[in-house]
């Protein structure tokens, strides 16, 4: 279990690194502080009696520098504030009850962006994607192996089915993989995927900085709770509950209530969060996978599953999370190119860690690739308010200016001040000076 362990801490330091170093459009290094207010703490993280004496003893800030050497050095350095610094630095917390706050790194991106540029990369070397495509039923040969699916286009009201063939299927449906294996398997099928449950609620930006974070290592129910600046706002979350997999799971009250109640403690009592300050929330459920074909099938993992069925020939996969979801790629394709020797034979070995994102490769407007200046040549180019030009360079890497060619040019009128052009914003109105950069043509 321990060498286990290891292997996914590692994975996770190699596959955070490809995410930011290969593609910094969409992901950047984000300092999260630790704060404590107390020498002791009891009970004691991670049920590890050691731990509580974490804060008197430095145990945690030697724990922040092993993570950075396990990391091989590539975040920035973790580092120790003083009360006085931290209320420099994050003015919303209760640094009078604060002892001292230890800062370490973690990656942050836009997990939305990010799975549109995994798709649009996959399309960009052959492919085929499709959205709001239901399977209705697997397809089987003579001999009971699986040959293909027949699908449903759900984006037009009067579609009918189709089939696509395929020398393999893989079921990559995360928490509700279970209901993809019923289709082939009939409902006898043994479930093997749990569900943990997660809400995240999104608060103003006053309640926290725009270049730091905090997380709760020791909530009321044993588990962290990160508050974050995130998109211009605050997110605060999440919880991890036992869950059913449900498409649409409406987001708990209760669960929110806790949310504001968890934030409080680290925050100044001079500001109050309050319910209506909730500006979004929503829930995710984080599949935990077992394998069903494997003899012990007793527990759960938080790394990902690959399982193959002995007699239909599907794989699935199931488990992990955001920072490996390229491993699990590579894993599950591995896998099945090893069940097939004739699929095996034409595939080399997988290039996906030395292969981008799209976004960072060279454009006509950007020949040169990604740098660090795009924003500011972005703006220059075009007249862009530097506020829209950092957000497109941030979703959309060198292909920003693609984007602008979407532009109605009839609708872009010079600002007031002179100094840029107006291109017409979503949410136009009162929530054009809240903060919104998002373009019409984003969405053309």
């Amino acid at each position: 279990q321990f060498r286990g362990t290891c292997r996914l801490v590692m994975g996770c330091f190699r596959e955070r690194r490809y995410m930011l170093e290969m593609n910094p459009h969409l992901t950047h290094w984000m300092p999260i502080a630790v704060p404590f207010a107390n020498w002791v703490i009891w009970p004691p993280p991670f049920d590890f009696p050691p731990a509580a004496v974490a804060p008197v003893t430095g145990l945690f800030v030697i724990f922040f520098k092993i993570y950075d050497l396990l990391g091989s050095f590539s975040a920035p350095n973790s580092y120790i504030m003083s009360a006085a610094r931290a209320k420099e630095e994050f003015p919303q917390m209760d640094t009078q009850r604060m002892k001292y706050v230890t800062v370490f790194y973690e990656g942050a991106h836009n997990d939305a962006r990010t799975n549109l540029c995994i798709a649009f990369t996959a399309a960009a070397h052959g492919a085929c994607i499709a959205n709001y495509a239901q399977v209705r039923r697997i397809l089987f040969d003579e001999h009971g192996m699986a040959c293909g699916a027949e699908i449903l286009d759900k984006a037009e009201p009067n579609s009918t089915p189709f089939e696509v063939k395929a020398k393999s299927v893989v079921f990559a449906g995360g928490p509700f993989t279970d209901g993809l294996r019923r289709l082939s398997e009939g409902d006898e099928a043994r479930p093997v995927v749990n569900g943990s449950g997660g809400t995240h609620i999104v608060l103003p930006p006053y309640y926290c900085p725009r270049h730091i974070g905090m997380v709760d290592m020791m909530t009321s129910r044993g588990s962290y709770l990160f508050f974050l600046p995130w998109e211009g706002y605050t997110l605060v979350g999440t919880t991890d509950l036992k869950t059913k997999p449900i498409l649409h799971h409406e987001v708990p009250e209760d669960e929110i209530q806790y949310l504001i109640n968890e934030c409080e403690k680290y925050l100044s009592p001079s500001l109050k969060v309050r319910r209506r300050d909730v500006m979004s929330a929503w829930y995710g459920i984080r599949p935990l996978a077992v394998d069903p074909n494997a003899q012990d099938i007793s527990a759960s993992s938080r790394d990902h599953i690959v399982s193959h069925h002995p007699t239909n020939g599907i794989t699935f996969v199931s488990g992990g999370k955001w920072t490996t979801w390229r491993e699990m790629a590579e894993d599950c394709v591995d896998q099945v190119l090893a069940k097939d020797p004739d699929l095996g034979g034409k595939a080399g070995p997988s290039r996906t860690l030395e292969t981008p994102l799209i976004g960072t490769g060279r454009t006509e407007f950007f020949p040169e690739g990604y740098h660090e200046n795009m924003a500011v040549s972005l703006s220059q180019e075009f007249d862009l308010a530097h506020d829209i030009a950092h957000h497109l360079v941030r979703n959309y890497g060198t292909r920003a200016a693609d984007v602008l060619a979407y532009a109605d040019k009839s609708s872009v009128k010079g600002s007031r001040s002179g100094l840029y052009k107006h291109y017409p914003r979503l949410y136009e109105g009162a929530a054009a000076t809240n903060g919104y950069p998002y373009l019409e043509a984003e969405v053309r």
